[in-house]
């Protein structure tokens, strides 16, 4: 099981890379997912280990993802439906 350290590590890293993939700035994911840009910004820093469920279904239904593929729990990026 991987601790929160992890995961927060791993949510940086895919949650900026799945926006620039997307060719997105940090406002346009925003404006998508509802979450401020401030809080997006650090998260993708890694600033932010601990966050609400509510944000990361947020941030992954923007992104077309899942919050286990944000989280680093599955590898799959596509969300199951």
């Amino acid at each position: 099981m991987k601790d929160t350290q992890e995961m927060a590590a791993a949510l940086s890293k895919r949650l900026r890379e799945l926006r620039e993939q997307r060719g997105w700035s940090i406002s346009t994911l925003a404006s998508l997912s509802g979450v401020s840009v401030s809080q997006l910004y650090r998260l993708e820093k890694g600033e932010r280990p601990r966050v609400a469920a509510v944000t990361l279904a947020r941030i992954a239904q923007a992104l077309e993802t899942s919050v286990d593929y944000l989280l680093g729990l599955t590898d799959n990026s596509k969300p199951q439906t």
